[in-house]
């Protein structure tokens, strides 16, 4: 640490104007290419901004228009219609009648269409024929009494000077008196009815509320980035920022800069010092010269004008981009001039470190090392005094000399090729270890370090390191080893797995009978957690529980005692296991080996005995015992619970003559054919059993009298199939005759329900064999 600190002493005094130089060489022309990438950067991002919001508004306004454009063709489409349908009334009705017929027409027709609140016919004179009005809701049909003359509308002048066109009136406000609620934009649409030849029989006229457009472009508004207005052509606009009010302002008051665009363009997209505009026209003409009956006439023409102020279009984070481009020069100017004033600190550190080399050579000595040093040939140029006290030489009996003059003769040879590699790779090397031989000729073991040494140019010159006797490390080393192997031979000699593992469970040894047992080699086994290995992941989190509390005390669940448990194998198969475990402490902390037995044949075997003891060793069914105890346990169910059971006695027919007749070799064949046909024709839940010498029995468990009788001549129909040809070329085959009974209630024994079965079967025999008895 002092040596550091003298050297940032000796560096801060010596910064000069060679930092700044090198600083600003390397600096200015990596500031400009930063702010060019920049200014490119920002560039491209705002015009692509501008691109897309251009992009983005003129598909709004042009959608807009569409569906401005729509909603005034399906009103000229309506008009249209009901003048048409009206023709052919006036055309053949008297004046007077024909209003009463159509008046059900308008009113149907008002109802299907809830947009329209006025619907009226005049007469040729401009008369109310019929006035239809959508109040709160309710079509109502004015009284005569209310009809007036409409003469001087501007709807019916203008239906009569455009006939046979659809004239379409300009927006206005509704004052509250027709129905709507006072502000409610509204037109009205109106066209002369007309005969065949032409003349003049009336008008109709539809007022349509105009909401619906306005909500429209308000809800195309709430999607927007910018603001959505509705110019007149020949008023001020009709929508702004807000709906519902007709503010003050014509087109080219709100929007001089676009005014003369739209004058001569009636659609298109224009960016301006106030942002990005785009805008549509909607409107027709009104020339009189124009044959149509399609297209209607527009008493005025709208402008729909999307406007998105430039702070809309501008991404949010271009507002940090300058002080985000002063930090990022900021920090490159720190690290270059970090850089600069590092490469001066180099410089000057390395004459601060030679300094303090003395030092370090005293400090090294007093720890039992000797320094020296050596040219690029391996020849003494220095050694310390400590050579006395390690080796027995003088240090001034070992300048000249090579390195390997301290070595055993048997050991020059691999050293001076070891020092040559070196030298020809300038290589340094730690703590390698090499025999040496002191001046009286014993022999030490000795660690080498060494860094090599060169000169301005770069050129090695030599080499300078340290050897410390090891002699007596390595014995102890020695001895620590050879005792391992008499402990590894010892637990790799046992035939039980022997697994150690530390406090955290990750397994430490690993042998043989433990690589056989589990399928994991030593390798995949050390350093992983001993229960992901070898405990079924149902129960680890179990096993998992205690390993805290061991890694803290040595203490555990399993610690000092023998168990069982299920363990896995790599792949997958599960298997019984004993484990006997035991706790040590090394080096502070806890450890434990266990010894695991594979349990698998004990097991078998232990299942073969249990098997043994309860099965018939001819045919494998249920012993005389083990059947009669299955029968105890299902009829305590049956009295519990009240489930019916049954009992199903059979005995093989002509049995003794068989065995008299063929032998007991035959007898014993027609044994097993019972017994399996038995077990094919009877469920699982059944209990099979042989209590005599020919003589089964079957316990049917949740199975009536009625039930047990089907069973039982399934059981009878299926050994009568039993036929087999003997060596000799005898035929055998066999029947048997079956006894039924079912357990009655709770008072009911076992015994009891044994003789009715049994008597069942007696009387089977008794009246002709190869049949089934059901005793109730």
């Amino acid at each position: 640490m002092e040596a550091r600190k003298a050297a940032y002493d000796i560096l801060d005094e010596k910064i000069t104007p060679l930092v700044w130089r090198r600083f600003l060489a390397y600096f200015i022309p990596t500031a400009a290419v930063l702010v060019l990438l920049a200014h490119w950067f920002l560039t491209s991002q705002f015009d692509e901004a501008e691109r897309l919001t251009a992009a983005n508004e003129r598909t709004t306004v042009l959608l807009e228009r569409q569906f401005f454009e729509d909603e005034i063709a399906a009103l000229a489409a309506d008009v249209r219609f009901l003048s048409d349908y009206a023709t052919g009334c006036l055309e053949m009705k008297e004046l007077a009648v024909c209003p009463r017929e159509l008046r059900k027409a308008f009113m149907l027709f008002a109802k299907e269409h809830p947009t329209y609140f006025q619907m009226i016919l005049l007469d040729v004179s401009g008369q109310e024929l019929l006035h239809v009005e959508n109040v709160n809701g309710r079509n109502v049909g004015m009284s005569a009494s209310g009809l007036r003359s409409q003469a001087a509308s501007p709807w019916y002048v203008s239906a009569l000077e455009y006939s046979p066109r659809v004239w379409i009136s300009s927006i206005k406000f509704s004052d509250g008196a027709n129905g709507l609620s006072p502000g409610t934009p509204m037109l009205h649409a109106s066209r002369a009815i007309l005969d065949e030849d032409g003349r003049t029989l009336g008008v109709v006229v539809i007022g349509y509320d105009g909401s619906m457009i306005l909500q429209m472009i308000a809800q195309h508004e709430l999607a927007s980035t910018g603001w959505h207005y509705l110019f007149r052509s020949k008023g001020p606009k009709l929508r702004g920022p807000t709906l519902g009010k007709e503010s003050s302002g014509d087109l080219s008051e709100t929007f001089p800069e676009l005014w003369s665009d739209i004058s001569r363009s009636k659609s298109g997209t224009r960016v301006t010092k106030n942002g990005l505009f785009a805008y549509e026209t909607v409107c027709s003409t009104a020339d009189k010269n124009v044959v149509s009956r399609v297209l209607p006439v527009l008493d005025e023409c709208w402008v729909i004008v999307n406007h998105v102020p430039w702070a809309a279009i501008v991404p949010a984070w271009l507002d940090y981009a300058p002080w985000v481009g002063g930090a990022a020069l900021l920090l490159v100017a720190a690290g270059m001039w970090t850089w600069a004033r590092t490469m001066v600190r180099r410089h000057q550190a390395e004459k601060a470190l030679r300094m303090s080399e003395e030092r370090m050579r005293t400090i090294v000595e007093a720890a039992g090392v000797f320094i020296w040093e050596t040219d690029d040939k391996g020849v003494i140029t220095y050694i310390s005094d400590m050579v006395r006290e390690v080796l027995g030489y003088a240090p001034e009996e070992l300048i000249g000399q090579t390195l390997t003059m301290l070595m055993p003769a048997d050991k020059v040879s691999e050293y001076s090729e070891f020092f040559l590699s070196a030298v020809a790779h300038k290589l340094s090397f730690r703590q390698r270890e090499v025999d040496g031989l002191t001046k009286d000729g014993r022999r030490i073991h000795q660690a080498l370090s060494a860094v090599p040494v060169e000169d301005d140019s770069g050129r090695l010159i030599g080499y300078r390191g340290s050897t410390v006797d090891v002699t007596e490390r390595k014995k102890a080393q020695e001895e620590l080893r050879e005792s391992e192997r008499k402990a590894r031979a010892m637990l790799e000699a046992s035939h039980d797995a022997m697994i150690v593992i530390d406090g955290n469970g990750s397994v430490q040894f690993w042998n043989h009978a433990a690589e056989n047992m589990f399928g994991y080699l030593e390798a995949e086994a050390l350093g992983m957690d001993v229960h992901v290995l070898v405990v079924e992941e149902e129960d680890r989190k179990r096993a998992d529980a205690g390993t805290a509390h061991f890694a803290k005390t040595g203490e555990g669940p399993i610690v000092g005692s023998i168990g069982e448990f299920q363990a896995r194998r790599k792949d997958g198969t599960v298997f019984p296991v004993e484990h006997a475990v035991a706790a040590f402490r090394m080096h502070g902390a806890w450890y434990a080996v266990g010894s695991v037995r594979d349990k698998t044949e004990q097991k078998e075997a232990e299942k073969e005995l249990q098997r043994l003891a309860t099965t018939d060793s001819l045919t494998g069914l249920a012993n005389r015992r083990h059947f009669f105890d299955g029968c105890r346990k299902e009829i305590e169910r049956h009295k519990r619970y009240g489930v019916a059971v049954s009992l199903l006695m059979l005995d093989v027919d002509l049995f003794k003559k068989i065995n008299d007749t063929w032998g007991h070799d035959t007898g014993d064949r027609v044994l097993k054919e019972v017994a399996a046909h038995m077990l094919l024709t009877l469920r699982d839940v059944d209990l099979c059993g042989r209590i005599g010498g020919e003589e089964f029995a079957v316990l049917l468990p949740e199975t009536d009298l009625q039930g047990a009788a089907e069973a039982a001549e399934r059981v009878r129909a299926s050994l009568e199939n039993i036929c087999f040809i003997l060596e000799e070329g005898a035929r055998v085959c066999v029947t048997a005759s079956l006894g039924v009974a079912e357990m009655g209630g709770s008072e009911d024994t076992l015994q009891e329900l044994i003789k009715r079965a049994d008597d069942a079967l007696y009387e089977a025999k008794e009246t002709g064999r190869n049949k089934v008895v059901v005793k109730a």
